[in-house]
């Protein structure tokens, strides 16, 4: 019990650290005068703020593995922190149930395919181990979940892009972006956290996340990314259907 509080300590400040340095590159990039640069390139931000939070998530967990688990196995991490992740979307799900919102089902699906996987999968692992047939297999039981999941944060950013322009002054944009994309970066890499302890080495990814952060810095600091364009089809729209109310006059 002493690990599995340990282990949910270690992931839940890997999740704070994360999303307090991309508020960090948010400001920078406020203060540069670039702001709302992904406003009609929206791939530039997921490319910014979603390396800099995979790159802090992974880091933060090589660190540990690395420094404060250095005697235990990669396989008994890897099940440990798994359990990390089920214990965690438990909470959030007993939390919306007492509330009594119909959007429990979200981390109930969070729950229910990753366990079944998981114990589907359990001999196998400890059989063969991490080997290919299992790392598909695995990824195929969270198919489900991770696309409805996908589709929501999708409706998110729609919904919430097209307005950051109108946000005025008091919360910066960028900062919002930011805080959205680290949110959905936590939520997919939950049970992804499962992986890392089970690589031999994370350098090559840790590596390639830096360059494209770096490149995508550099990039947007130079004004590469403006804001607006002439093509008329290209400004993301102000309004989706999930915007536009429905009324009803009665006379």
């Amino acid at each position: 019990m002493r690990d599995l509080a340990c282990a949910a300590c270690v992931a839940v400040l890997s999740w704070f650290v994360t999303l307090l340095t991309v508020l960090i590159v948010a400001l920078l990039v406020t203060l540069a005068g670039r702001s709302m640069f992904w406003y009609t390139h929206f791939y530039a931000a997921v490319c910014l703020y979603g390396s800099a939070a995979v790159g802090k998530i992974l880091l933060i967990h090589t660190l540990a593995r690395n420094l404060y688990y250095g005697g235990v196995s990669g396989v008994d991490l890897s099940e440990r922190f798994f359990d990390v992740s089920l214990l965690l979307w438990c909470c959030v799900l007993l939390f919306l149930t007492q509330r009594g919102l119909c959007s429990a089902y979200v981390p109930m699906m969070m729950v229910v395919f990753p366990l079944a996987s998981k114990l589907l999968l359990t001999k196998h692992f400890r059989a063969r181990g991490a080997s290919l047939q299992y790392c598909v297999l695995y990824l195929t039981g969270l198919a489900v979940p991770y696309v409805h999941i996908m589709f929501l944060i999708w409706v998110v950013f729609e919904i919430f892009t097209p307005i950051l322009g109108r946000s005025g002054t008091e919360i910066p944009p960028d900062v919002v972006l930011a805080s959205l994309v680290t949110l959905a970066t936590i939520i997919l890499s939950s049970y992804f956290m499962h992986f890392i302890y089970l690589s031999c080495s994370t350098r090559r990814i840790l590596a390639g996340l830096g360059s494209v952060f770096v490149l995508m810095f550099v990039l947007v600091c130079c004004g590469l990314f403006f804001p607006y364009s002439a093509d008329p089809s290209s400004p993301r729209p102000k309004r989706i259907f999930v915007q536009v109310p429905q009324s009803l006059i009665s006379l």
